[in-house]
């Protein structure tokens, strides 16, 4: 692997948003037992998670973070707006343009959406540092975020207990800044994180089918 070293950017702000409503990963001891909640909570450290309430979307979470980070850096000239999520507010058009829209942002904006997950930070800061190393924008918003509202009970762990809803937002722009680091990426493994349906491969799923059998999905 190589890194990659990104001169002259600075990260000048950042800001988060959670929901309100806070699910404790105690609540659950009742579906996985009190052995295997003390289990998770040593291995993963996570205690609680936040959930969005309905109809509240990843959107809304980084529009209330990007808010109030330009409130407080006294900014509003931003030359792009990329928003990384794997729950957009619609199929189109992209997040990005709505928030700018609520921003109030000039129209003189790049805007665009990235479907990443857990990557997102690393992928996202690294293409927007490059627009701005490379002279494409000199300031420019990164927001991060996910709104799955709450999973429904299942024995994946990981799904029912992991993840939470969150927006962040984080100024990118010239500066006496450095970022070092690198990007992999395994398509090989795609299968493991796929939701089969929703997409224009399979846009509906089948009635009483469940949403992660993946024996279907193309082999190609």
């Amino acid at each position: 692997m190589v890194g990659t070293s990104i001169g002259g950017v600075l990260v000048s702000g950042i800001a988060s948003a959670v929901p309100v409503t806070r699910k404790y990963t105690d609540e659950y001891a009742g579906y996985f037992g009190e052995k295997e909640i003390e289990r998770f909570k040593e291995s993963t450290g996570i205690l609680s998670r936040h959930i969005s309430m309905p109809k509240q979307t990843a959107g809304d979470l980084c529009y209330k973070a990007a808010k109030r980070l330009l409130e407080k850096k006294n900014c509003n000239d931003i030359d792009a707006v990329i928003f990384c999520t794997q729950t957009p507010d619609y199929r189109i058009p992209s997040t990005a343009f709505i928030i700018q829209k609520r921003l109030g942002l000039k129209k003189d904006c790049i805007c665009f959406d990235i479907n990443l997950g857990c990557s997102a930070f690393v992928t996202g800061l690294y293409t927007i540092a490059g627009m701005v190393a490379g002279g494409v924008i000199e300031k420019g918003l990164l927001l991060i975020g996910d709104a799955f509202q709450e999973h429904p009970i299942s024995e994946d762990h990981s799904q029912t207990m992991m993840f939470g809803d969150a927006g962040t937002a984080i100024l990118v722009e010239k500066g006496n800044g450095e970022i070092d680091g690198m990007i992999r990426s395994d398509g090989e493994k795609y299968k493991n994180i796929i939701s089969p349906y929703g997409g224009f491969r399979k846009p509906v799923m089948h009635e009483g089918r469940v949403v992660d059998c993946i024996e279907e999905v193309m082999d190609g």
